[in-house]
């Protein structure tokens, strides 16, 4: 059932919120981060060039920087994307 929160108030912000919501999604967020690193730490003990980037709102791994930003270049560096949908926003406020 969800929860709803005037937050506008002032009283309550987007963290108690969602903690509210799902009590362990900090730990969970924390520990998917983790791991994130983890698999790039490991990475790039191969691979030193390797980075996680964001295209389409899916998150990839690319091996090494592409020489030219083409779409062959790009096909030769990606490694992995996520086959979840993870969806993730790019972009700052």
């Amino acid at each position: 059932m969800p929860i709803y929160f005037d937050i506008e108030d002032g009283t309550v912000d987007a963290r108690d919120a969602l903690l509210a919501a799902v009590p362990d999604a900090e730990k969970r967020f924390d520990h998917c981060c983790k791991g994130l690193r983890k698999l790039l730490d490991d990475v790039n003990k191969h691979f030193p060039e390797a980075h996680y980037f964001v295209c389409s709102d899916r998150l990839g791994l690319d091996l090494w920087y592409p020489e030219h930003n083409t779409t062959l270049e790009r096909n030769k560096t990606h490694a992995l994307s996520d086959s979840y949908s993870v969806n993730i926003s790019g972009g700052d406020y």
